[in-house]
């Protein structure tokens, strides 16, 4: 009796390759020919690194790195009864900065609500380059927060991720 099928996938994150997002549409051109008079519809979404994970040193992807992948899985589109909604890069983009950012995020939230672009204020801000990976040897703007996962654990299962 199900109408709906929603999938959500994540794409940009660190490793994946093309072949890995043309799987997304293989899986769903799968899905499709199995399932009964419900629709199907996936939701992309840009992988944004965040505090306090393993993958909170590794970039965020180039707008250009992103669009090309999302570009594949339009392809979802043209199978009958399937649809793909895209997240938006630029609102990805701003939450990645936010995520990495130190007190001086604040300053910036303010500019925002002041009118002011989000992606000029950003990028004026001095706050670390979402794009950028980071060095595990190195303090990050949030380590002084206690959260109970030893930074240690989660440098070893980053480096487990990116030799995998």
């Amino acid at each position: 009796g199900l109408k709906t099928i929603k999938l959500y996938f994540m794409v940009g994150l660190p490793g994946e390759e093309y072949g890995d997002v043309e799987g997304i549409v293989d899986l769903v051109g799968d899905m499709a020919r199995v399932r009964r008079r419900c629709r199907l519809v996936v939701t992309v979404s840009p992988f944004v690194p965040k505090p306090h994970t393993p993958l909170q040193w590794a970039g965020f992807k180039s707008r250009k790195h992103l669009n090309r992948k999302l570009q594949l899985l339009r392809a979802i589109n043209r199978i009958r009864g399937c649809s793909v909604k895209p997240a938006s890069i630029g609102q990805a983009w701003i939450e990645a900065y936010l995520s990495r950012g130190n007190r001086s995020v604040a300053g910036v939230l303010l500019e925002i609500a002041g009118g002011k672009n989000p992606r000029i204020a950003l990028s004026r801000s001095g706050l670390i380059d979402p794009t950028e990976e980071l060095d595990t040897s190195k303090p990050l703007p949030w380590d002084f927060i206690d959260n109970r996962t030893p930074k240690k654990g989660l440098v070893q299962a980053y480096e487990k991720f990116m030799d995998s």
